[in-house]
């Protein structure tokens, strides 16, 4: 008899940054999820599920340089506002 093993291959996570979340968002609204999810090379459910798009507008503007976007991935601000600038 001859055994199958199954091994769960985990995927890796795909974190987006600001600025690819704000791309996304705005084709979002002319083009459908998969189409999205192709295009970027990411999950279906990643595109379909970004949340707080409130959010995520609201923080793009709020950054003081576009070239921080290209970088940063999440929005959480460092309790040291001189350090979170340094950062950028």
């Amino acid at each position: 008899m001859a055994e199958h093993s199954k091994v769960a291959v985990k995927r890796k996570r795909t974190v987006l940054t600001i600025e690819k979340k704000v791309e996304i968002l705005d084709k979002l609204k002319k083009n459908s999820c998969s189409s999205l999810a192709k295009e970027y090379g990411i999950e279906i459910s990643t595109v379909c599920e970004l949340k707080n798009e409130e959010k995520i507008w609201s923080f793009f503007v709020s950054i003081d340089s576009q070239t921080v976007a290209k970088k940063r991935k999440s929005m959480k601000n460092a309790n040291d506002v001189q350090l979170d600038k340094a950062g950028e």
